[in-house]
């Protein structure tokens, strides 16, 4: 988009600062994150438009029915029972086992760690097949929080209760050229982005990763359905 190849984008809040913007520190304030990317990248000539209410941020599951001894409701909750010698596998993605605001920033914040012989790095679609297997390489593993497979294989969410994770919320970005010339179609977008929350997203990844739709024909039957389009 910087380079005028295209003209708009959905792009994610925290991606953009701790990719593009190459931020450090994440903010786990949704508002506060949103604010800061926005003003940052007025520097680069880009216009982000309302944020979503849907938050895709990093969300702990594990399956109740695969582990029925498995019950945690925070990320306090497994940090103490790591802490207190207890075994708990998790299965994560190779981003999420280096980044900041991933593995390595995690153990940090909540002050524990995880032997490295319980933690498996695995693609995230492999992850949930795992959790739902007995026997398999994890009973904790790490999704992302709009993903339809968590509500469709009952996966059970893992609160992060002291907020490390920083906010994705997503939003429309806009060269300024385009909201120069049609500045209409921010307040287009914007009206679809008020009503994206995490139950809308999740229901729509559901339709493209569960039952085998694609991508484009979920989005064209979600705004169908709102109305956006005939």
């Amino acid at each position: 988009i910087t380079s005028g190849e295209i003209d708009l984008e959905w792009d994610y809040t925290g991606t953009a600062w701790m990719g593009f913007l190459g931020q450090t520190t994440p903010i786990a304030d949704p508002m506060e994150q949103y604010e800061a990317v926005a003003e940052a990248d007025l520097e680069n000539d880009l216009i982000w438009g309302a944020p979503t209410p849907a938050n895709n941020t990093y969300q702990l599951v594990y399956s109740g029915d695969t582990y029925p001894d498995t019950s945690f409701e925070t990320v306090s909750e497994i940090a103490d029972a790591v802490n207190g010698g207890e075994q708990v596998r998790i299965c994560v993605g190779p981003e999420f086992s280096v980044r900041e605001d991933g593995l390595p920033g995690m153990e940090d914040h909540y002050g524990f760690s995880f032997p490295s012989s319980d933690v498996t790095v695995l693609e995230v679609g492999v992850i949930y097949n795992e959790l739902v297997t007995e026997g398999g390489a994890c009973e904790v593993g790490v999704a992302f929080a709009t993903d339809g497979r968590i509500e469709a294989l009952d996966l059970s969410p893992v609160e992060d209760d002291q907020s490390f994770f920083p906010a994705y919320n997503a939003a429309m970005v806009f060269r300024s050229e385009l909201v120069d010339e049609f500045p209409e179609a921010v307040d287009l977008f914007d009206e679809i982005a008020e009503v994206l929350t995490n139950e809308e997203l999740q229901a729509m990844n559901a339709q493209v990763d569960v039952d085998g739709d694609s991508p484009a024909n979920a989005a064209e039957d979600w705004l169908r359905e709102q109305g956006f389009i005939g």
